[in-house]
């Protein structure tokens, strides 16, 4: 083992021994590697990947602000970001942490859209907690951007003293961070870099360097790692949306890393990625699910191009609602699936909804599942290019 840097706190050390790694870690890290590039990989239309942006964007926001007590709800959230949302002046602070928390985060999304992979530096990660913590109510001696000067800590957790974090760990920190940068770029796309961005998360919450703000540095520096290594802005979100929805279960495995004196950062590596992993699984699949709605969309009005009638106006309601629906609607029920198609239906029959069932059946565009009817989306296939096979 490494020879402890910090007496105090033998167990941060900056090694990690990858023999020690589970089957289980390293089929979730490939997981996730492969999801990534699936995600990557799928073309969206401009319009589609604003709003995608824009969700997991204001989530992974909310997520970081609410583990530190924010209350703002994540419509609030997104309203803040369009710059929407008035609060009482006795809340406006909730507000201009979601701001501060915002203009952090742009600097990583910056270097992404620039194509710059601006070195993470002390400077970098004061900065970082500058943007957290400015024109917010700290306690005095907390100074934004800067290391605190006395010892400190959070629960039962106390900070390494002062001067060690000054002189031997956030300068060891920084070499670290560049050293696996080296080893990431080396190595498999994304499984080395999300594990070393987890890592790099786990020893800055160890080493606590600020008198506030630490966690959300942290998330940010885990954020601004899994973005240099190309995982895309919607995803590289998740995992404080994550560590949220299980605020709990984060602190508690936090606290358990550091219950002995060897410390054992295989806790939290654990726990990390099996809500990355969880929460990349979800994430393709509402962007399948929203891509498949948008193909499907084109799909009919091309079908239909230049029948503009009311009946094929009817007709095209019914194929594209239906498929927006997860299961099979019958016959009788068919014209309510929709306030649209209901209108579309107004003064007709039972008899208009079974000539349209055969009109679209007889375009193949529903057909028939158990009792009722689904959107023939199968369709859309025969446009997807067939797998390669890579031995």
């Amino acid at each position: 083992m490494k020879r402890s840097i910090c007496k105090s706190h033998p167990w941060i050390i900056f090694e990690l021994d990858l023999r020690r790694l589970q089957p289980r870690h390293w089929l979730m890290l490939g997981e996730c590697s492969s999801r990534i590039q699936e995600i990557i990989g799928i073309p969206l239309a401009p319009s589609l990947e604003e709003r995608l942006n824009r969700v997991y964007v204001s989530r992974g926001l909310r997520g970081t602000a609410a583990i530190e007590g924010n209350t703002l709800t994540q419509e609030q959230v997104e309203l803040r970001l369009e710059g929407r949302l008035e609060l009482p002046q006795s809340e406006e602070y909730l507000g201009r942490e979601i701001d501060n928390l915002a203009r952090a985060y742009g600097l990583v999304s910056a270097g992404i859209r620039k194509s710059v992979r601006a070195p993470i530096t002390e400077e970098r990660i004061k900065e970082f907690n500058r943007l957290i913590l400015e024109k917010i109510p700290v306690e005095p001696e907390v100074v934004p951007g800067e290391y605190a000067h006395r010892q400190h800590g959070v629960g039962t957790y106390r900070a390494p003293p002062p001067t060690a974090i000054r002189n031997l760990l956030m300068p060891a920190y920084v070499d670290w961070i560049a050293s696996i940068d080296q080893q990431s770029a080396g190595g498999s796309r994304f499984a080395l870099p999300i594990l070393h961005a987890i890592l790099a998360h786990l020893y800055l919450a160890w080493i606590h360097p600020f008198g506030d703000g630490n966690g959300r540095t942290a998330r940010i520096v885990e954020a601004d790692l899994l973005a240099r290594a190309g995982v895309p802005e919607i995803s590289y979100h998740l995992l404080s949306s994550y560590y949220n929805q299980t605020r709990i279960e984060y602190y508690r495995v936090l606290r358990r890393t550091s219950a002995t004196p060897a410390g054992d950062p295989f806790i939290f590596i654990d726990y990390a990625l099996s809500g990355l992993d969880d929460g990349l699984r979800q994430q393709l699949g509402a962007i399948k699910l929203q891509h498949r709605e948008i193909m499907w969309r084109d799909f009919i009005y091309e079908h239909f191009r230049d029948l503009n009638s009311p009946r094929f106006v009817r007709l095209r309601r019914i194929a594209m609602d239906l498929a927006k629906l997860n299961d099979p609607v019958r016959k009788e029920d068919l014209r309510a699936i929709s306030p649209r198609v209901a209108e579309s239906y107004a003064g007709k029959t039972m008899k208009t909804a079974t000539r349209d069932v055969r009109d679209l059946m007889r375009r193949k565009l529903i057909r028939r599942e158990g009792e009722g009817f689904v959107a023939n989306v199968d369709l859309l296939l025969a446009f997807v290019p067939p797998s390669r096979v890579v031995d």
